[in-house]
C-alpha cells in the first residue's frame, strides 16, 4: 500500500505573529495584518460617525414628529373652543345688538401712543381684522377696542378662526390661542413665563415645548380681557406686554379691551402697531 504523500503545510502570515496550519484547517483564528481566503469573516462595525448619524437622524425623526403631534392636538383643541364660542357669540350678538357685527369700523393708531400716527383711517364696513392683521403697516401686532357690545369679543372669535384655517392649510403658520388677561395673578410675571404657564394648566403642554414655540413665532397669542383687571393692574400688565413685544421684534399677537377702560389706563400699549376699533354709526 502506497504511502498517502502528504501535502505541504503552509505558513500563514499574520502580520508580526504568525504560525503554521494544516490547509485543511478552515477554523483557525488568525490575528494580524495578512489573512487569507480560509479565515472566517468577522463583522466589522460601522464607524462611529455612522451610527452616530444614524442615530441623530432617527431623533429628529422622532422629534419632528412629537412636535408634529404636539401641534395637531393642539389646533384641534383651540378649533373647537374658538367655534363653540363663537356660536355663543353669534347668537347672543344677533339677541341683544342684532346687525352690530356688521357696523362700521375704523383702525386708530392714535390709541398706541404716537402721537405722529393719531389720523384715522375709515374702513369698509365689513372689513376683518384678519385683513387688518396682515396689513404691512400693522405686521402681525394688533390691538382691537370697543365699547360694551360692540362686538369685540365676537371680531376676536373670528380672527382665531380665520388664523386657525391659515394653520391648517399652512404647516409654518402659527397657531393661535386666546388667552385670558384675567388670568394674569402676579403683578411681576413676565407674560412669556405666564403664557408657557397656561399653555401647561389649560393645554397640558410641556414647558419645553411652549418655550422653543415662544421662541420660534409658532403660536400667536390673542390676549382678551385687559380691562376685567383694573385700571391699576391693567397698567402694570400694560407695561408687561410691551416688555413682551419690544423683547423681539418678529413677535406678534392681538389685544383686545374695552374702549373706556384703556384711554383710563393712560399707559399705551406702544409696541402694537394699530387699533381696530368698533365704533356706533
Amino acid at each position: 500500500m502506497t504511502e498517502e504523500r502528504k501535502r505541504p503545510e503552509r505558513e500563514i502570515k499574520t502580520g508580526r505573529n504568525y504560525r503554521e496550519t494544516d490547509v485543511n484547517d478552515q477554523s483557525v483564528y488568525v490575528e494580524g495584518d495578512y489573512n487569507d481566503h480560509r479565515e472566517q469573516r468577522r463583522h466589522v462595525p460601522a464607524p462611529l460617525w455612522t451610527e452616530l448619524q444614524r442615530k441623530l437622524i432617527a431623533w429628529l425623526d422622532r422629534d419632528q414628529y412629537a412636535a408634529s403631534c404636539n401641534r395637531k392636538k393642539l389646533l384641534k383643541e383651540v378649533k373647537q373652543e374658538v367655534t363653540i364660542r363663537l356660536q355663543d357669540s353669534l347668537h347672543r350678538d344677533q339677541l341683544e345688538i342684532n346687525l352690530y357685527l356688521e357696523l362700521p369700523m375704523e383702525e386708530s393708531k392714535g390709541a398706541v401712543g404716537r402721537a405722529e400716527r393719531q389720523k384715522v383711517i375709515p374702513l369698509p364696513p365689513k372689513t376683518s381684522a384678519m385683513e387688518v392683521l396682515e396689513r404691512p403697516d400693522v405686521n402681525g401686532r394688533l390691538l382691537i377696542l370697543g365699547k360694551p357690545g360692540s362686538g369685540k369679543t365676537t371680531t376676536l372669535l373670528r380672527l382665531a378662526e380665520d388664523l386657525v384655517k391659515q394653520a391648517e392649510q399652512n404647516n409654518a403658520a402659527p397657531v393661535p390661542i386666546i388667552f385670558e388677561l384675567s388670568a394674569w395673578k402676579n403683578d411681576q410675571q413676565p407674560i412669556d413665563q405666564w403664557l408657557v404657564a397656561q399653555l401647561k394648566s389649560i393645554h397640558s403642554i410641556d414647558k419645553k415645548i411652549s418655550q422653543k414655540w415662544l421662541e420660534n413665532h409658532e403660536i400667536l397669542p390673542l390676549l382678551d380681557g385687559l380691562d376685567e383687571l383694573g385700571i391699576p393692574r391693567q397698567r402694570l400688565c400694560v407695561t408687561k406686554i410691551n416688555q413682551f413685544f419690544k423683547q423681539n421684534i418678529q413677535r406678534r399677537g392681538v389685544v383686545c379691551c374695552r374702549l373706556e377702560e384703556y384711554q383710563q389706563g393712560i399707559v399705551k400699549l406702544r409696541k402694537l402697531n394699530g387699533a381696530y376699533c368698533l365704533q356706533s354709526p
